[in-house]
């Protein structure tokens, strides 16, 4: 299963600041999965709508793992107020 996870921000110093310190919670919480796999934060796709600059960060979750994974999502403190985060569970397109 595919997850995307979109953050966008018309700061881009505060996406970048708030996406590194979701690489890093993602990295402390699945330290020890080796069947579990993401890639990023890096630019999206398309990386400005508008006047919001974006990036996304792309894991890979085995099917029996994803409702673990999809609860550890939402345990990651809330953004800041000028950050929007967007998650697409079983991600079909990349955009």
């Amino acid at each position: 299963e595919l997850i995307q996870v979109i953050l966008s921000s018309t700061s881009l110093p505060t996406l970048k600041h708030y996406a590194e310190q979701f690489k890093v919670f993602l990295s402390q919480q699945f330290s020890g999965l080796t069947q579990i796999h993401y890639y990023g934060p890096c630019p999206a796709p398309i990386e400005q709508i508008r006047l919001h600059k974006r990036m996304h960060v792309v894991l890979k979750v085995p099917h029996q793992d994803l409702e673990e994974v999809k609860n550890l999502l939402f345990m990651f403190p809330p953004p800041p107020s000028s950050v929007r985060v967007i998650v697409d569970i079983d991600a079909q397109t990349l955009l």
